[in-house]
């Protein structure tokens, strides 16, 4: 087996918050087109490396739904995670806001 690395922008590695595009599911960032989208994460042909988009809202959207699959099948692969909603009730109260 390979490893597994998460594509780095020109910038660095993003932060979380840069991760969260938002694309998908809001109009004014996905009339920029899927070019613009997948230029954040340069992956060279043939490359282990990954892009990862952490934009949450992707999982209740019915846009996102809908515009996701024709950019990405057959060879994207979704992973979901989840956090335990106390231990996020609980960074959001104290500011710690890592994912809004």
């Amino acid at each position: 087996g390979g490893s597994l690395r998460v594509a780095r922008t020109d910038r660095g590695e993003p932060s979380w918050r840069e991760r969260a595009v938002q694309f998908a599911d809001r109009e004014a960032k996905y009339a920029l087109g899927a070019d613009w989208y997948l230029r954040r994460w340069p992956i060279p042909e043939g490359s282990l490396d990954v892009g990862i988009d952490g934009s949450a809202s992707y999982l209740h959207s019915a846009e996102a739904a809908l515009r996701l699959p024709p950019l990405f099948a057959p060879h994207a692969k979704l992973v979901l995670v989840l956090s335990d909603p106390v231990t996020r009730a609980a960074r959001l109260w104290r500011g710690d806001r890592p994912f809004a």
